[in-house]
């Protein structure tokens, strides 16, 4: 019966050419457009290397201290002045590196700089982005290892001026990647190169970068206390054994930033609703409870992409279904169910389904791929297969394409399976 259901839903495509490129690329468009979201999503805050584990961490991005004073009953109330940035030292050191909950803290700057890299008695040189980590970094982080070893945290307590390049990099300055213990200039400053890594994407935001060296070399970023040290240049991302335990990690955050604002005069600091999961960081700015405009104007489109092309299509199902009435009428003559002619018209449907789901994701694979530099707001970001084909992506496109089949056809064919035979029968 089945068979013979796909048999006549070919004969029905082929019998009407237009229409049925009509409906079908209705679907795929439809489908291209909220996949592009999808994988926008995907991109922010799914597992691939180096953030595999991305399911299991937490971020702190951001902190605001506010200036306080000792009333006459001892309490500490806020004055007015205010100060909001990332992370200081002395905050991240005694906040987090203590932190008993979690297997790893990864200690990263907030961005990337531009640096000038050169290396002693070769010509060849640029200005590439350069990453402060600890040494633990490369612990949370699965970064793959061409040549060396990273800097562990020993050398980042001692200062010791080790870097970390990535490949393209190394190519560039040496001409080759087996340069460790090469001597590499950062700004005229000598490092010694420790280690060479895979380039990683720009789309990789929280670790991106072309050089890495640790942040106890920034003798500036060291030397800063700003509003009691709560305040500096550097962002953590948390390591937890699952996601079980993020809400015990909050806890003792919580309870650290209350320990160390016991031991503060005049400032005190506040993390609002950090640390944030991955969703949280790309919908919710750290210092606000509420959802960004990136939520509502992701919602706002994908709802656009879904009804506006169901809308247009329910007039092409509606005089394609039309055409079918007297056939409808002598099924229901012979027994047939509204539901069962219904059900005939969706399962009929799926062909239409299966070729817009196809196609949908390889158009939402260019139009991402077009698209990527503006939703991701970097330049030329450069994509891995991994970033692009998740393997519930296709799954996820049949849901999207059957969904819409399934308001475009099943709403006209309910509506012409529930007329009166004889008048099904009459037009």
């Amino acid at each position: 019966m089945y068979k013979q259901y796909l048999k006549q839903a070919w004969a029905s495509l082929l019998e009407n050419p237009l229409m049925s490129v009509l409906m079908i690329m209705g679907t795929t468009l439809s489908a291209a457009m909220l996949l592009v979201l999808v994988q926008f999503y995907i991109v922010r805050t799914s597992s691939y290397a180096p953030v595999s584990a991305r399911g299991r961490m937490l971020y702190v991005t951001g902190v605001q201290s506010d200036m306080v004073k000792v009333d006459s009953d001892g309490r500490k109330v806020p004055t007015g002045g205010r100060w909001m940035d990332g992370l200081g030292v002395p905050f991240v050191r005694q906040v987090f590196e203590e932190l008993k909950t979690v297997e790893e803290v990864a200690v990263m700057s907030g961005g990337t700089g531009q640096v000038r890299l050169s290396s002693p008695g070769r010509k060849k040189g640029g200005e590439f982005a350069q990453r402060k980590t600890n040494g633990d970094f490369w612990r949370v982080f699965d970064f793959v290892f061409v040549a060396g070893k990273p800097y562990d945290e020993a050398s980042v307590r001692s200062a010791r001026r080790q870097a970390v390049l990535t490949e393209d990099v190394a190519r560039e300055l040496f001409g080759a990647t087996e340069v460790i213990g090469e001597t590499l200039l950062i700004e005229y400053v000598e490092y010694q190169v420790c280690g060479i890594v895979k380039p990683v994407s720009e789309a990789v935001s929280e670790v991106y970068g072309q050089v890495f060296v640790p942040y106890t070399c920034d003798e500036v970023m060291m030397a800063e206390v700003n509003a009691g040290g709560v305040c500096g240049g550097l962002n953590v991302c948390l390591l937890a054994a699952s996601a079980a335990d993020f809400p015990a990690v909050r806890e003792e955050v919580v309870r650290n930033v209350r320990r160390y604002n016991s031991n503060l005069q005049d400032w005190q600091a506040d993390l609002f609703t950090q640390p944030h999961t991955a969703t949280q960081r790309m919908f919710q700015r750290w210092h606000e409870e509420k959802l960004s405009a990136l939520f509502s104007g992701m919602l706002c489109l994908a709802l656009l992409f879904f009804f506006l092309p169901v809308f247009n299509m329910l007039g092409l199902a509606f005089s394609q279904i039309r055409r079918r009435q007297p056939e409808i009428g002598l099924r229901k003559a012979f027994g047939a169910t509204s539901s069962r002619v219904v059900g005939q018209m969706l399962y009929e449907s799926l062909i239409v389904t299966v070729i817009g789901c196809v196609l949908g994701q390889c158009f939402s694979v260019l139009f991402f791929f077009l698209a990527k530099d503006g939703l991701l707001e970097r330049t030329d970001v450069r994509l891995t297969a991994d970033m692009l084909f998740t393997p519930w992506l296709f799954p996820v496109a049949f849901l999207i394409c059957l969904f819409i089949n399934f308001l475009s056809i099943g709403i006209p064919a309910w509506r012409v399976a529930r007329r009166q035979i004889v008048e099904a029968l009459n037009a």
